[in-house]
């Protein structure tokens, strides 16, 4: 399982929740409390996977090395790789974040109806 996690399919698992947050409160921008709990929810679900994933990285040392080619041509390529330095700061940004995203919950609640929740 850990070997899982500290893989490219976890980086693409790491990197799809907070793609999923972001896209899911645009679209549902006119609902304020939807919004707020869908962009909240996925924003804690990432950086909980973030942690398990920064974590199983430090723990097993595997580095991981992801390229992925846009088109033929090398410029237009974008390649990531995760080493246990990456992996620390990783863990220390979900960390943060983790703490960021449970209170925003509650704090996104007073602007509702005054701002667009999906935007913010």
């Amino acid at each position: 399982m850990i070997d899982f996690i500290a893989s490219s399919a976890g980086l693409f698992i790491l990197i799809g929740l907070f793609v999923a947050g972001m896209a899911g409160a645009l679209i549902v921008a006119r609902r304020d409390t939807f919004a707020n709990l869908w962009s909240n929810g996925l924003a804690i679900a990432g950086s909980v996977w973030g942690l398990a994933f920064a974590s199983s990285v430090l723990i097993t040392g595997n580095d991981i090395a992801l390229k992925i080619a846009a088109s033929g041509f090398s410029f237009f390529s974008v390649s990531l790789h995760v080493d246990r330095l990456a992996a620390f700061f990783v863990l220390v940004i979900s960390l943060v974040a983790l703490c960021c995203s449970v209170y925003a919950i509650g704090y996104v609640r007073d602007y509702y109806r005054r701002y667009s929740i999906g935007l913010l």
